[in-house]
């Protein structure tokens, strides 16, 4: 049944996926009939027509085979290639698994050097396809841990294959790459008020950039550039940007007449 998204908006209906509550959609850039939807309770799914019909992939992320998804990332020259990250249990290769092929088959796509617990977020350097993200929690030291590929996962920098962490207790929501370079990181957290941080060296360290923005979670983000960064709050309607890496943010007028 159609339903009245508001005026201007026009009509939408209920085309699926099922399944579990949505965590992200992932369009294809080369065929935007091809999207991927995943969910953070439950299977992954791909339209190939636009979101007419649905196929369920292989259940890597599926709560009922030991834990839920978390995220997913596109490379991004090669859609074919997919990471799909778990934040709970073991899943045959382990908590980070890997496609070639549009998401037919699946293998552990973590290399025999990324630490073996739970991944948040994956993420793919757009400016650089061969450099992957990866933030994982380590309990024992109470921090989220950020692991670094440059060959597409096959191998990990660092120590135990981590280059750096940052001490916050509560899991990041989001955590991108800027698309002009791949060694600038942007992480925030949706449940603590100002939680924005930014690292220049490839996540080895990172600075809390929050000074400035209401005092909210943050709900929403974006990046435009190393510098640039757009950035929605938690029962706010204003929109914040800084055009300097963090030093300074200002509102900007979401509904513009």
């Amino acid at each position: 049944t159609p339903l009245n998204a508001g005026a201007g908006l026009g009509f939408w209906r209920d085309n699926g996926p099922s399944g579990g509550l949505i965590g992200g959609l992932i369009v294809d850039p080369t065929d935007d009939a091809i999207v991927y939807s995943y969910s953070l309770t439950g299977p992954l799914s791909k339209t190939v027509d636009g979101g007419e019909s649905w196929t369920l992939l292989r259940d890597v992320l599926s709560r009922d085979h030991g834990g839920t998804g978390s995220d997913v990332a596109m490379h991004p020259s090669n859609p074919d290639v997919l990471y799909a990250a778990r934040d709970n249990y073991l899943f045959d290769g382990g908590y980070l698994m890997k496609t070639t092929d549009g998401g037919a088959t699946w293998v552990g796509g973590a290399g025999p050097t990324l630490p073996s617990r739970p991944v948040y977020r994956v993420s793919r350097a757009p400016s650089n396809g061969a450099i992957v993200y990866v933030l994982t929690w380590n309990g024992s030291a109470g921090r989220f841990e950020i692991s670094r590929s440059t060959d597409g996962g096959t191998t990990w920098l660092g120590t135990d294959g981590v280059v750096g962490g940052v001490d916050i207790n509560t899991s990041p929501f989001h955590f991108e790459v800027a698309p002009n370079n791949p060694l600038t990181l942007y992480m925030a957290n949706s449940t603590s008020s100002n939680d924005i941080y930014r690292s220049v060296n490839g996540g080895e360290t990172w600075t809390a950039i929050g000074t400035g923005l209401p005092s909210t979670a943050i709900d929403s983000m974006v990046v435009i550039d190393d510098q640039t960064v757009l950035v929605t709050g938690f029962n706010s309607n204003l929109l914040w940007k800084t055009t300097d890496a963090g030093a300074s943010w200002a509102a900007v007028d979401a509904n513009p007449t």
